[in-house]
C-alpha cells in the first residue's frame, strides 16, 4: 500500500479485501494494516480530537463529515499519529517448526512469509494456520491407523 492512500480507500480495500494490507516503502515492508489496526486507528482518531471538531448531533459524528475527514488524511498522516507495528517476516523456505519459534519469540499471532530473493510476501502465517495443519494431519493418521486394524 501506498503512504498517500486516503484512510478512506484504506478502508475501502480493507473491506473488500479481509486479509492483512502491508506498507511498503522501497523495496522494503514498513508495517501492516488488518482490522485490528483499523479499529484502533479510528478510535485513537476519535480520541485524540484528530478526526477535527466536529458536532455531535445526538451522540454521534455527523457521518458525511466522517467521511470528508478520512478521505482527506493518508495514511502517512495516520503514521505520524500512532506507527503501526513491525511486520515479523520468514523465509518462504524455512519450516513450519521454524515460523511457531519465530511467532513465539517475537509474541506476533502471524508473520508475513517472503521469498527470500525479492522480499515479496507470499502469504501469512498464523497460530490458526498452525493448528488447522495440525489437525488436518492428525485427521488423516487416524483414518490411516483405522485402514491398518
Amino acid at each position: 500500500m501506498d503512504l498517500s492512500l486516503s484512510l478512506y480507500d484504506l478502508l475501502q480495500i480493507q473491506l473488500h479485501n479481509e486479509e492483512t494490507l502491508f506498507i511498503w516503502s522501497g523495496d522494503s515492508i514498513q508495517g501492516k494494516v488488518d482490522w485490528n489496526t483499523v479499529s484502533r486507528m479510528l478510535l485513537t482518531l476519535l480520541q485524540k480530537g484528530a478526526l477535527s471538531d466536529m458536532e455531535l448531533e445526538h451522540g454521534q459524528m455527523q457521518k458525511h463529515e466522517m467521511l470528508e475527514e478520512l478521505k482527506q488524511r493518508s495514511l502517512q498522516d495516520w503514521l505520524q499519529i500512532k506507527p503501526v507495528a513491525q511486520v515479523d517476516t520468514i523465509d518462504s523456505q524455512k519450516s513450519l517448526f521454524e515460523g511457531c519459534v519465530q511467532m513465539q519469540d517475537s509474541n506476533s499471532n502471524k508473520i508475513a512469509i517472503t521469498c527470500q530473493d525479492t522480499q515479496v510476501v507470499l502469504g501469512e502465517l498464523s497460530y490458526r494456520d498452525v493448528l488447522l495443519f495440525i489437525v488436518r494431519n492428525l485427521q488423516s493418521q487416524e483414518g490411516q491407523n483405522e485402514t491398518v486394524h
